[in-house]
């Protein structure tokens, strides 16, 4: 498992690494195998958050409808600053 790091424009740090999931039909058929970012944010804290974000094969960001969403904006900017990493690559 790789971790990588991507930096907000606001100066937030976050790790994230990456493994693949199903999604599958209430009859247990797979219907879609996305990319799961599981990102956690270098806080001064103790306590750090830890998002998941889900991207398809061909590179489209898919909101889980059963996931946690936390702000929309946050999450916007780190969809957007996870894609520039990948760029990069």
């Amino acid at each position: 498992m790789k971790f990588q790091d991507v930096r907000l424009s606001d100066g937030r740090s976050f790790n994230f690494h990456t493994s693949v999931v199903t999604i599958e039909n209430p009859l247990g058929i797979v219907r879609a195998m996305l990319k799961e970012y599981t990102l956690t944010e270098e806080a001064q804290s103790q306590q750090s958050a830890v998002y998941k974000l889900h991207k398809t094969k061909d590179g489209y960001w898919y909101d889980h409808p059963f996931m946690e969403k936390p702000a929309a904006h946050l999450m916007m900017q780190l969809k957007s600053a996870i894609d520039k990493v990948e760029e990069n690559e």
